[in-house]
């Protein structure tokens, strides 16, 4: 077994009964964990080294049972976004009861690899593979790979291997959760041109300038551009690049909606947004027999 730990700026360490991977390095610092393949911190590093701001939000009370969801970070909605739909995913078992976001976001991961790369960067892989609980409910083989590089950027992969012999339309998401303000007072550039579908008042609409994000909302963007600009009162914050990614989605429970959070200080509701990349909707993707999907989102600061 791979002792992770003689790997420079790597420390493994527990967080109640989760594992956690630490990672800084020349760029950043970061911290993730095998539950749900779930990175809830990265900070780039300032001019002196020092730790800047974390772009990642965490709840502070965020449950870190291995059995709960994280309430932040990065979580992973695979195979299907929200709840299950017939409409735009492959079928699932008769009877069976898929849970919200899919299969993989309270699942444990295994690491398969922690590697300091040449250019200071640091990559972790995590793999999770078709077992008897996913097959009672999604009947497909597969093997999904999730792969992090810690450097000037946060770059994330998410790789589906559909083992079967069959087309397997899927929707997915990374359904990202940032220190950026939920008051109204910032603005995603980028969505010009999206199809914007309103969640909260069954509208749709062509997005025609930047988007002010103030909850509630909950908005989901078909044909979103592949760089999204996260700016607070005019200055740009964070830069969100994607590929083979069509949607976006924007969300903030609002000050009602966060009372039936119990992970959330429900005070706090207006410290966080997400932003999620992905292909949801009509957005979907068909992962090929036997072949192979990846999904990319890299976050940087300017």
């Amino acid at each position: 077994m791979t002792d992770f730990t003689q790997i420079p700026g790597v420390r493994l360490s527990m967080r109640n009964q989760v594992s956690v991977i630490e990672i800084d390095n020349a760029f950043a610092t970061a911290k993730l964990s095998p539950h749900g393949a779930n990175v809830f911190s990265y900070c780039p590093k300032n001019a002196d080294g020092s730790a800047g701001a974390d772009l990642l939000w965490l709840s502070e009370q965020a449950v870190f049972d291995g059995k709960t969801a994280i309430r932040g970070g990065v979580p992973i909605c695979w195979p299907w976004f929200s709840g299950y739909s017939a409409q735009y995913n492959a079928p699932v078992v008769e009877g069976s009861n898929p849970p919200a976001h899919g299969l993989v976001r309270r699942a444990a991961w295994h690491l398969e690899d922690i590697q300091a790369l040449e250019n200071g960067a640091t990559k972790v892989l995590f793999s999770y593979r078709s077992n008897a609980e996913t097959l009672a409910i999604w009947p497909y083989e597969f093997v999904l790979h999730f792969q992090v590089v810690v450097g000037e950027t946060l770059s994330l992969s998410l790789i589906t291997h559909n083992l079967t012999d069959l087309d397997l339309p899927m929707t997915e998401a990374l359904h990202t959760y940032f220190n950026l303000p939920g008051d109204g007072s910032l603005q995603i550039d980028g969505l010009q041109g999206a199809m914007e579908i309103n969640t909260l008042n069954q509208q749709n609409s062509l997005v025609a300038e930047s988007v002010t994000l103030a909850g509630p909302i909950d908005n989901v963007y078909l044909q979103a551009s592949n760089r999204l600009l996260a700016k607070v009162h005019g200055e740009v914050k964070l830069q969100i690049d994607t590929a083979h990614a069509a949607s976006a989605v924007l969300w903030n429970p609002g000050p009602e909606t966060v009372k039936n959070f119990a992970d959330v200080d429900h005070a706090k509701w207006a410290e966080f947004v997400c932003i999620e990349n992905g292909n949801v909707r009509s957005d979907q993707v068909t992962v090929p027999a036997r072949g192979i999907h990846r999904l990319q989102v890299v976050i940087s600061r300017p």
